[in-house]
């Protein structure tokens, strides 16, 4: 038993015939780098939202036990270390 491959057959279209909208090619020569956003100079000092300044180059350990009073200043080279329980 062998059966017929099914075949469906199209309604011709009562549209005319249209251009198809012309091909945008995306290699990467044609298109141009999109511009990148201009970035903020980075500091080398940190304020934080107390107005404290900390510097980058400090070291900080144990910072969820430091708790910094009035307004402070924290130098490059300064080490602070609040991980030293008994």
């Amino acid at each position: 038993m062998t059966s017929a491959p099914d075949t469906v057959q199209q309604a011709p279209s009562s549209s005319t015939n249209r251009a198809a909208p012309p091909s945008t090619s995306t290699s990467s020569a044609a298109v141009p780098a999109p511009a990148q956003a201009p970035t903020k100079p980075t500091s080398r000092y940190i304020e934080t939202s107390a107005k404290n300044i900390i510097a980058r180059e400090a070291i900080i350990s144990g910072s969820h036990f430091i708790v910094l009073g009035g307004k402070c200043l924290i130098h490059g080279g300064a080490i602070l270390r609040a991980d030293l329980r008994r």
